[in-house]
């Protein structure tokens, strides 16, 4: 029969068990109520690869969507079937992007079916037809734009770091078409699974970078097109400026995800040591230490980015 939430956690061991008991605050039985789905318990699957977020409130509010989600999928997988689609719709459409659009609507299959339809009509103008994935304007001028993966850390999660006072080109279209392309390369065109942790770096902020219409623009992108791909946001040192833009933003984002908004300021050290490699804290540290301003990094960083965009294509994939 269906696996049960009690059935999974006998395979998971004791080592498991106590992992997640530590990870989920302890409290089994709170975790099996709340994940109670149409009289059924949740699906062990649900908790293979789950990651904390260090708020144990949050980390039982993802858990128990991923649990309906997974639930749901098949009635989802019903309306999206391979045969029916592109080539490049069906790689996109891989059981994890169905999971993360029904994890968006609170498992509501008609609700995820209509942001997922939504999203290849999106695609199909944005990236479908696009053999190259790189950005054209970090081709021009490798100082264009400061968004780009520093590898994985501690969890998994994919680390981004940003800062808009070190990106020299201030275009809205041209910022969203470089983070979405970025996010296109660390997923495999969104097929893959797996998280972001997006660390928005406020050295130099200044009221140029106060651009509220491209704050508009970008949220209702990510929410709507990669959704669930946001593990974190880390915001370091913001200054008293970013009040009025968070607080703009606050207004469009919804409940969960702003949870997942970190904000650090000197408690930040403890924070990179929890979560972060050495190399990324070394990063971290050197960058930090490096004057924000349109291509500046830390000269290791500043070779490795300019070859980056100097002529060669980005990653490509050929469609059968």
């Amino acid at each position: 029969g269906k696996p049960t939430y009690r059935s999974a956690i006998s395979k998971m061991g004791r080592g498991g068990l106590s992992a997640l008991k530590r990870r989920m605050g302890g409290r089994k039985k709170e975790i099996v109520a709340e994940t109670a789905v149409d009289g059924a318990s949740s699906t062990g699957d649900a908790t293979v690869g789950f990651k904390s977020t260090g708020d144990q409130d949050l980390d039982r509010i993802l858990l128990r969507r991923r649990v309906i989600a997974m639930q749901r999928l098949k009635s989802m997988r019903a309306r999206f079937t391979p045969s029916d689609m592109s080539p490049a719709q069906a790689h996109f459409c891989s059981d994890d992007t169905l999971i993360r659009y029904l994890e968006a609507r609170d498992g509501d299959v008609d609700k995820a079916a209509a942001m997922l339809k939504d999203s290849l009509s999106w695609r199909e103008d944005m990236w479908d037809t696009k053999k190259d994935l790189g950005c054209p304007h970090c081709r021009t001028d490798p100082r264009a734009h400061c968004f780009f993966p520093i590898g994985e850390d501690t969890r998994g999660w994919h680390l981004v770091y940003s800062c808009a006072a070190r990106a020299a080109d201030k275009h809205a279209e041209h910022s969203i078409e470089h983070m979405a392309g970025k996010m296109e390369e660390l997923f495999d065109r969104g097929a893959k699974p797996g998280k972001v942790v997006w660390i928005i770096d406020m050295a130099g902020f200044g009221w140029r970078d106060m651009d509220t219409s491209m704050a508009r623009t970008v949220v209702p992108i990510f929410s709507n097109h990669y959704p669930e791909r946001m593990g974190q946001i880390v915001v370091l040192n913001p200054p008293a400026i970013f009040k009025g833009l968070w607080e703009t933003l606050s207004t469009i984002v919804d409940p969960v995800t702003r949870r997942k908004v970190v904000m650090l300021r000197g408690d930040k050290d403890a924070y990179f040591a929890r979560y972060m490699t050495m190399d990324q804290r070394n990063f971290m540290e050197a960058i930090l230490k490096t004057k924000a301003m349109p291509g500046a990094y830390p000269e290791d960083e500043k070779k490795r980015v300019e070859a980056a965009y100097n002529g060669k294509p980005a990653r490509q994939r050929s469609w059968p």
